[in-house]
């Protein structure tokens, strides 16, 4: 004979099910979403394999033999990350075509990919290292160097963040963010400007903040944003600055609103 079931824990099993499942699909939705670290490729100059050369005019590319793989017969050529065989040769009538390393035409189902240029990071290579940009319909979106999709063709704007490798400024309904070089958002798009604090420590600016802008009727308003896109000031003040000299975990600013410096 059959032993009654016990109704009670027969519910505590659902109820530990229930529990379960949703975690698991709160972190399929969101999982992505939440981690917001990204890497950054360490490169030296030994690492490098492809160079620009110039010859008569007209840039191609070399291998670390000296054999020509590119020929030489383009405007230009754009070379993001010189341990990966994707070049971006500029035609003389300024279009573009991305090659690799037999001089084949790769990413063709994407219009227009350039390199994002990055400004004043600390770093050999003057680009971001893991991702370019696209263009469809007027927009830009992000691939990696794969030739994979990073990011839909969304933006008005992409470009990289001063002094922050890793992290692309973006404009979307006329508003600017910033994501990662994963696509993952790290400030939404809702101000008129956001800039680096430019705090430098352990050889990197990775620890800088950010100061963000928007518009009101009385003027623009200005916030802050610590290394960690946590909000610690709401834009409400005339003006912020960060003091770059003190070596600490601590953020320490200067703003107009009331005069006095502001320790979090």
């Amino acid at each position: 004979m059959m032993e009654k079931i016990n109704i009670k824990v027969v519910a505590i099993i659902i109820t530990i099910i229930l529990v379960i499942t949703g975690i698991i699909v709160a972190f399929c939705i969101f999982g992505k979403s939440a981690d917001k670290s990204y890497d950054l490729e360490e490169i030296s100059e030994k690492d490098f394999k492809y160079y620009v050369v110039y010859t008569d005019g007209k840039y191609g590319v070399i291998d670390t033999l000296g054999n020509l793989i590119v020929e030489n017969k383009y405007s230009n050529i754009f070379i993001p990350n010189p341990t990966k065989a994707v070049f971006i040769a500029i035609n003389e009538n300024g279009s573009k075509e991305v090659l690799n390393e037999k001089a084949e035409k790769i990413f063709t189902e994407y219009a227009n990919v350039t390199p994002i240029e990055t400004k004043d990071v600390v770093t050999n290579i003057p680009y971001e290292k893991s991702v370019l940009q696209y263009e469809e319909n007027g927009k830009y979106g992000l691939i990696n160097f794969a030739g994979e999709k990073v990011t839909d063709a969304i933006y008005e704007e992409i470009s990289s963040v001063r002094y922050k490798e890793g992290e692309i400024v973006v404009k979307k309904d006329g508003k600017y963010g910033v994501i990662n070089n994963k696509g993952v958002e790290l400030i939404k798009p809702i101000y008129e400007d956001i800039e680096a604090d430019k705090y430098y420590s352990d050889g990197t600016y990775r620890k800088s903040g950010y100061i963000v802008k928007i518009r009101e009727d009385d003027g623009y308003k200005y916030g802050y944003i610590n290394s960690k896109w946590e909000t610690l000031l709401e834009p409400e003040y005339t003006d912020i600055s960060r003091i770059l000299d003190i070596d600490t975990n601590d953020v320490y600013l200067i703003v107009a609103k009331d005069r006095k410096i502001w320790r979090n």
